[in-house]
């Protein structure tokens, strides 16, 4: 037990102190914004695609209701990168 606490920071210390900058490298205060910005992301990414599941589900309706046409020239008019005529 006290061979593998001792390693461990053995480990540690070495992973530390490699992880040294020069005097214009980044700071420890720049790593913690971006460790909370990725855990922002991490919570809120379930969220985001739980919505866009759903906004996928609500249109569903709306696509079988209307004409091919219709949809196509709604994606030319909105000047989207692909249309319908470019995926037969």
């Amino acid at each position: 037990m006290i061979k593998k606490n001792l390693l461990i920071a053995g480990l540690g210390g070495l992973l530390t102190a490699g992880a040294t900058t020069t005097a214009t490298g980044v700071s420890v205060e720049h790593g913690f914004p971006s460790a909370l910005s990725g855990l922002g992301h991490l919570l809120l990414s379930p969220l985001q695609i739980a919505a866009d599941l759903l906004e996928g589900i609500a249109s569903v309706p709306y696509y079988l209701t209307t004409h091919l046409n219709t949809l196509n020239q709604g994606l030319i008019q909105a000047q989207a990168h692909i249309n319908l005529e470019d995926t037969y």
